[in-house]
């Protein structure tokens, strides 16, 4: 009997299926087929599956020895992964870019959850018995800090919108502390927030906020704070009360045995439980990478070439997001800070090299502006020969399409050479030298991470291998 392998696009509610007996000769030509047969209404479609009992019944008689998933949306995924689990059915998870390449290489359209399905069930049959092409969730727990870090991104996001509505609120109500900015404190709560949603401070707390208020122009003018300001900042308390038992949680599990070494690892970097918890999760255990490329890609520090022409150039947004963005808060608060910085070695040698890129290139002024007016005319390039393309493209006959590209060229960098002149002499003037460390201070912080990330995988092969 043939295994049945399963290519499964998860939405919120359903999942929808591709199921296939064997590697597909030709993607594109089984979409044209079989495609057409299928509805994208997922009451119509057979092979699409409800999140019922009924619905999760009928995805299991496919009978599959594997099913191929994409991490979006995880706690849906994690649902589907949950039932595989149970019925001894390998998952395979494929990466974003993986799936998104994939389906361009095969011509497969966007935006369409069939398309996306084959294209995770040819990429399970394409890359079977090769590991390295799917993501790895290690269980147990590094599982547990991936979720609990993941929790805590969930309720600052949740909170922003609440404090922007607070402030909006005490600007009538309370208008002398309305700007005033309230951290939680060792009991888990924000003195202010606090003070406001009733809750018990400390004496002094009550006394300040008290006498502010009877101070306050709102109170004198017979203005009160209202029962909605209030049940806000409840709201706000309760999350940080959430938020501190969370927190609680990691600082537990980074001490496990399991994970010790790691963490240990990460602090000499000056690494906050947070940032600890979302590396360890991607890349425990270190015994599985074999190379520094593939380490910094989990990451989320890998280069990616994107060169043309003569040109070469790479960018820093490959692998996972959610890393990028951390190690971008690291370099910020801990390393970009002179003040802040750690005295560890690994902290001292990432310092260094971080002064070393500021230097080089907000050493020289004039070059610092010549590099960003070079960046900006290459940009005003680019939006030219889109714009062209946009126009001129529709009205292009097919016979014509293969010279267009290298006329759309020519003719884009006739437009530029005539234009060039003008366009520097106005960026020259108008350019503010602010604009100009906005430009590369990114590129120094994702430079310095990269950096980071392979003395930080240095170490981890040192100290735990």
């Amino acid at each position: 009997m043939k295994q049945v392998f399963v290519g499964c696009d998860v939405c919120k509610d359903h999942i929808v299926c591709w199921p296939l007996t064997e590697r597909p000769k030709n993607v594109k030509q089984l979409w044209r087929e079989q495609g057409k047969t299928r509805s994208r209404n997922p009451k119509e479609d057979e092979l699409s599956f409800y999140f019922t009992q009924g619905g999760i019944n009928d995805f299991l008689r496919l009978n599959p020895a594997a099913v191929a998933l994409e991490p979006t949306g995880m706690y849906y995924s994690a649902l589907i992964a949950k039932v595989c689990e149970v019925e001894n059915i390998a998952v395979y998870w494929v990466g974003h870019s993986e799936v998104k390449h994939h389906r361009l290489g095969h011509k497969l359209p966007d935006k369409n959850d069939l398309a996306d399905a084959l294209a995770l069930c040819s990429y399970l049959w394409d890359n079977y018995g090769r590991d390295e092409m799917f993501l790895q969730f290690s269980p147990g727990i590094p599982k547990k800090l991936r979720e609990n870090y993941l929790h805590l991104q969930s309720l600052n996001r949740m909170q922003s919108p609440i404090i922007n509505r607070l402030r909006q609120q005490l600007a009538e109500e309370f208008p002398e502390v309305s700007l005033r900015v309230s951290v939680p404190n060792d009991s888990g709560l924000a003195p202010l927030w606090a003070w406001l949603a009733g809750h018990k401070v400390h004496p002094r707390t009550q006394a300040m906020y008290e006498k502010l208020w009877a101070k306050s122009v709102s109170s004198q003018y017979g203005g009160n704070i209202s029962y909605f300001t209030r049940k806000l900042a409840t709201q706000l308390c309760n999350f940080h009360l959430i938020e501190r038992e969370i927190e609680e949680e990691l600082a537990r599990l980074l001490c496990s045995p399991v994970v010790e070494k790691y963490r240990r690892v990460m602090e000499d970097f000056g690494m906050k439980s947070r940032t600890q918890a979302i590396f360890i999760s991607q890349i425990y255990p270190i015994s599985k990478y074999d190379s520094l490329p593939q380490f910094k890609k989990r990451l989320g520090c890998a280069g990616v070439e994107d060169s043309s022409g003569d040109e070469t150039r790479f960018k820093s947004g490959s692998g996972s997001k959610m890393c990028r963005s951390a190690w971008y808060l690291w370099v910020l608060t801990v390393i970009a800070s002179k003040k802040s910085r750690p005295l560890t070695p690994q902290c001292v040698k990432v310092a260094e090299y971080y002064d070393k890129q500021a230097a080089a290139l907000y050493g020289s002024e004039e070059a610092a502006r010549s590099q960003t007016i070079k960046r900006e005319l290459k940009s005003s390039q680019r939006k030219i020969k889109n714009l062209i393309n946009n126009q001129m493209k529709p009205l292009i006959k097919k016979e014509q399409a293969a010279n267009f590209d290298t006329q759309l060229e020519l003719l884009s960098q006739l437009l530029m050479s005539n234009i060039e002149q003008s366009l520097k002499d106005s960026l020259t003037k108008g350019l503010k030298q602010t604009e100009v460390r906005k430009g590369f201070g990114n590129l120094i912080i994702m430079r310095t991470a990269g950096y980071a990330c392979k003395l930080l995988f240095k170490e981890l092969k040192r100290c735990i291998n």
